[in-house]
């Protein structure tokens, strides 16, 4: 089969509200077992953490081909442009800044609109079965395809993306004739740098090591319910989930920076019904609303973290 469709690597999402730019990359279904075999390496050296929070995140992602869909024969990966954006909560007339990262918010795209533009775009001919996978290692597939590389800080870099971005895998029984694996690799940039060692607040980020000390990661205690950890410095939160600290000071990122939005601040009652705990349901709908998190509707759970973390950010 010729392979029609490895060049360019790139296009634009029109998503009617706003645009986001992807980039992707392809490999061959059988990197899969390559891959698995990068992740056991991890493992075998103890470079996995066996922090419990983090275990229920990864003990059931692998690199394996799913029973339905044996007839696979590519992989692609791919980097949509989503930047971080900033919004404020209104509390005792002050207006505190806080970052919604980009992975935690709804940008305006839908599955279809990422099927399609991978059908008609990437695949580019009828016919073909596609199917995006939840269970494989996204960054690692990114960096080992040639798509992104590695930071100091453990997060995957795309060129002209910076780390604001989402990544998406899918399989297709369409064949890529390229093989576009890669080393894996880490940005020049961070050969010389340690800024964002300087500014990780918790101390997860390595000198020695891209592999980060998740057990002292934010992202890791800010996502999930539960109170914080009696060691965490005080002010450190500063997001409505994830962390942004190593990000935002990365030289790597500095293009991307001029990218950031804007979400609709927070009313002074609907901070002190988020910091209360017991927001009623008109105003989770309208903080859901106006922070584009429509999973927190329904989701108690979610409702609990947003509480918790809103609270964080305000002085005491």
């Amino acid at each position: 089969m010729i392979d029609k469709k490895q060049t360019p690597f790139s296009g634009t999402i029109d998503s009617t509200v706003a645009k986001f730019p992807y980039q992707y990359r392809t490999l061959p279904i059988a990197r899969l077992a390559d891959l698995q075999e990068d992740i056991e390496k991890l493992r075998r050296t103890g470079q996995i953490s066996d922090a419990e929070i983090f275990q229920g995140y990864v003990s059931q992602m692998s690199f394996s081909l799913p029973e339905s869909f044996p007839k696979a024969q590519s992989i692609i990966i791919l980097a949509l442009s989503v930047p971080p954006r900033l919004f404020h909560c209104q509390y005792n007339g002050q207006h505190i800044p806080a970052t919604m990262p980009s992975n935690y918010y709804e940008p305006g795209l839908t599955g279809k609109m990422l099927t399609e533009t991978v059908q008609n775009e990437i695949i580019g001919a009828p016919g073909y079965q596609l199917k995006q996978v939840y269970t494989y290692h996204l960054k690692l597939l990114a960096v080992r395809s040639g798509l992104g590389r590695y930071g100091r800080n453990n997060i995957c870099y795309v060129d002209g993306m910076g780390s604001f971005l989402t990544l998406h895998a899918y399989l297709t029984d369409y064949r890529f004739e390229t093989d576009g694996w890669q080393e894996i690799r880490a940005l020049e940039l961070c050969q010389d740098c340690s800024i964002c060692l300087e500014h990780c607040p918790m101390g997860a980020i390595r000198a020695d090591n891209f592999v980060i000390d998740i057990k002292r990661c934010l992202p890791l205690y800010n996502e999930v319910q539960g109170s914080f950890p009696d060691w965490f410095p005080a002010g450190v939160h500063h997001t409505f989930m994830g962390c942004m600290k190593c990000q935002y000071p990365c030289p790597a990122n500095r293009a991307a920076l001029k990218q950031l939005g804007q979400l609709e601040d927070l009313t002074e009652e609907e901070t002190r019904q988020f910091a209360s705990g017991s927001p009623d349901e008109a105003t989770i709908l309208s903080v859901s609303q106006k922070l584009k998190v429509p999973y927190m509707v329904g989701s108690p759970e979610t409702v609990d973290v947003a509480c918790r973390n809103l609270k964080a950010l305000l002085p005491v």
